[in-house]
């Protein structure tokens, strides 16, 4: 149950690989509509409304025109205002054709925002209507998911709401594009984090020794005051040859042998000092170069978060459905560059971050801690920034992209 309380708070969910095009799209792509009976919500310990409010019962995607459109029918009245519990709407978006989340449209404490790995990348402030109704409606402009250049071939649709700890609800129409069984087929006790290992970047080959790259300095910082708590995170290096693209990664080692890897982040991305319900986020990766942030000759990461103590204390306990977490024995940065557009000839260079996350967590000299373990809870929300977005309902996707 708790499992499925994390999903319902985090929104994070497995793109998988498609080999046709997806059932349900209806060529020429330019409307999306999915149905799903009501009263299928998985809930437990919340009011029959808030069940009914989460309870969707079609998703529809109409692009023909600009702005498109984005709906939600439910079985009850959505209230977006809500202060009895979280309640979230989400919309993954399809815009490659192989079942991979291109972009997420989220609806929380009032407000639409929007992920993607095309155009606008971020926006927070999209156009929503149907609050105290049972159609909920965003427009999203073609050009801030760069439509003109990336279609939509298949759509999938979460609500879900949530009294932390104990009470929860969720409902999914086509999850994961058709693509991932339902909850029912899996085995409730069976946890699967101990079955699931990431792929380790350093057991890959890389195929083009041309380009070089260094991770030459990673620095964690954490300033907790009376009322909020600031964490910053920097990284520099520089590389070599002739680099066209460079991507970066966090992965995670476990005592059984898995490996936890975020998902690559490719560079150039900017996105400016923004406040959204209450937390406040920074993140860059640029190349320094004397030529501009494409100059990747040297390079720099940073990100900095700003986020309300009670909530920051908050995530930093809650370790369930994070994997083995007292279990994780190092932590490394992994930086990659290519020396071709599609990203199929690359070198990589890493930096092994345990000893700076021991440092910020526990406060004392890491010379001598080698060999233990980490405070895992708060590792892991660091480790992966992107969580800490999530969990603070800027809701993200992740973005599978090699």
């Amino acid at each position: 149950m708790k499992s499925k309380l994390v999903a319902a708070l985090m929104v994070v969910t497995a793109a998988l690989l498609m080999s046709s095009v997806p059932a349900g799209a209806v060529v020429p792509y330019s409307y999306i509509t999915y149905t799903d009976p009501s009263g299928d919500v998985e809930s437990l310990g919340l009011s029959d409304p808030i069940v009914q409010s989460i309870d969707i019962v079609s998703v529809t995607v109409d692009f023909a025109s600009d702005p498109m459109v984005v709906s939600l029918e439910t079985a009850g009245a959505i209230d977006l205002e809500s202060s009895e519990v979280m309640v979230t709407y989400t919309v993954y978006l399809d815009q490659v054709g192989d079942g991979s989340e291109s972009t997420t449209i989220t609806v929380s404490f009032g407000m639409a925002s929007l992920v993607s790995d095309y155009g606008a990348y971020f926006d927070f402030d999209l156009p929503l209507e149907g609050n105290g109704t049972t159609n909920l409606s965003i427009e999203v402009e073609h050009a801030t998911i760069d439509l003109s250049a990336h279609s939509i071939y298949d759509v999938y649709a979460v609500a879900s709401a949530a009294d932390y700890p104990s009470a929860w609800a969720e409902d999914k129409v086509n999850e994961g594009f058709g693509v991932i069984p339902p909850d029912d087929d899996v085995d409730d006790d069976v946890d699967d984090d101990d079955d699931i290992s990431d792929i380790d970047p350093l057991m890959e080959t890389p195929t083009d020794l041309n380009v070089e790259v260094t991770v030459d300095s990673v620095d964690i910082t954490v300033d907790e005051g009376e009322e909020m708590v600031e964490v910053e995170m920097s990284a520099e290096g520089g590389t070599s040859g002739p680099v066209v693209g460079v991507a970066m990664t966090n992965v995670i080692y476990f005592e059984d042998g898995n490996v936890s890897t975020s998902d690559w982040e490719f560079g150039p991305v900017e996105e400016p000092r923004t406040t959204i319900f209450g937390m406040t986020f920074e993140m860059r990766f640029i190349g320094t170069g004397p030529e501009g942030n494409e100059d990747w000759s040297s390079w720099e990461y940073y990100m900095f978060i700003r986020a309300p103590k009670d909530l920051w204390n908050e995530m930093m306990n809650d370790t369930d459905g994070m994997g083995d977490v007292e279990n994780i024995t190092k932590v490394i940065m992994v930086v990659r560059v290519y020396s071709d557009e599609d990203h199929t000839q690359w070198n990589q260079g890493h930096k092994d971050m345990t000893k700076e996350f021991l440092a910020f967590l526990k406060g004392e000299d890491t010379e001598e801690e080698d060999d233990e373990g980490l405070p895992a809870p708060g590792l892991v929300m660091m480790i992966v920034p992107a969580v800490l977005i999530v969990a603070s309902a800027v809701l993200t996707s992740r973005r599978k992209r090699q």
